[in-house]
């Protein structure tokens, strides 16, 4: 009998758990915007240039969501794994905040150059979770685009922050066209 109880304790341990993790991820604006039922949803994309990264080349795009009245514009940043894809979304709104974040944080960059510390990290996370920053150890140092944390294989590595400053400018630029 106490075997029975331990095992069905342990099976309802492992599907509680189970069940959690999957409602541990919030939705994002894009992943809202998409499962709108009752209307048709258009997905336009508007390929970019490619950032260089540090290891590889990482696609990025406009992407325009249209649903009735409604229409909503995302910067997409793409990882390609070896075995899936992941794609970051910042919605325009975010990518304006995202940018002035880079501003500041290409200032402390060049003052956390000089500092003694193994390691340090600064980024800024938007509403959604995309994740911009910067990490120095010892004398290695990288820019990066953390895409989703809840994926592995997420995050886009990039030499300077100046790349990623051109990427941004050129997707703001590229809204402001399709605003109009």
């Amino acid at each position: 009998m106490k075997k029975i109880v331990m095992c069905l304790t342990v099976l309802i341990v492992l599907v509680t758990g189970a069940f959690s993790q999957n409602q541990d991820k919030k939705e994002t604006s894009y992943d809202l915007f998409i499962s709108q039922s009752g209307k048709i949803i258009s997905f336009l994309d508007y390929n970019l240039p490619n950032i260089k990264g540090l290891y590889s080349t990482y696609e990025n795009k406009i992407r325009v969501l249209k649903a009735g009245d409604k229409t909503n514009y995302y910067f997409q940043v793409t990882v390609k794994g070896k075995y899936s894809d992941v794609t970051g979304s910042v919605e325009d709104k975010d990518l304006d905040e995202m940018a002035k974040a880079l501003d500041s944080l290409l200032i402390m960059y060049e003052k956390d150059k000089q500092t003694q510390a193994d390691y340090m990290e600064n980024k800024y996370v938007t509403n959604d979770g995309f994740e911009l920053g910067y990490y120095i150890s010892g004398k290695d140092s990288s820019w990066y685009l953390g895409l989703d944390k809840y994926k592995s294989d997420s995050t886009a590595f990039v030499k300077d922050g100046n790349t990623i400053k051109n990427a941004i400018k050129i997707a703001q630029d590229k809204i402001k066209t399709l605003k109009q």
